[in-house]
């Protein structure tokens, strides 16, 4: 995502928090999202855009960053500006939302990017998680 976007961070789910695991890009150092943590939930951060009203699937959102006091929370936390347009897209393990690519293109916001690539590799990303999983389970037993 690097390419086409101005930053690009990795979260995860862990219980009732999304956390980042690892970034690059414009005001983006790893020392400096490591630790940074928001509440998991609708309305609770940027993340609940994802969600699609009256069904369980989530669903990327490209768009602007709404007016809202969680957004302004979120990019305070990053300690970057507010961009343009953002990208979000969950990755799912079994159905289940387990983490967010996250993307934005600063002030020039996001110009082009190939939506269906980025999911392919959301799905990829979600198949590595659950190898992952798989493996930590296997050498915990």
């Amino acid at each position: 995502l690097s390419g086409r976007l101005m930053r690009s961070i990795f979260f995860v789910v862990k219980g009732e928090r999304v956390g980042a695991w690892s970034g690059q890009g414009e005001g983006i150092s790893l020392e400096g999202i490591k630790g940074i943590s928001f509440p998991h939930g609708p309305g609770a951060t940027l993340f609940g855009l994802t969600a699609q009203r009256g069904t369980d699937a989530p669903s990327p959102y490209l768009g602007a960053v709404p007016p809202a006091p969680a957004a302004t929370q979120f990019y305070e936390q990053l300690d970057v500006p507010v961009p343009r347009t953002i990208l979000i897209v969950p990755i799912l393990v079994k159905g289940r939302v387990t983490g967010f690519l996250y993307g934005d293109g600063g002030e020039r916001g996001i110009l082009a990017i190939d939506l269906p690539a980025v999911l392919s590799l959301s799905a990829r990303a979600g198949f590595a998680l659950q190898i992952l999983i798989l493996r930590n389970k296997i050498l915990a037993a």
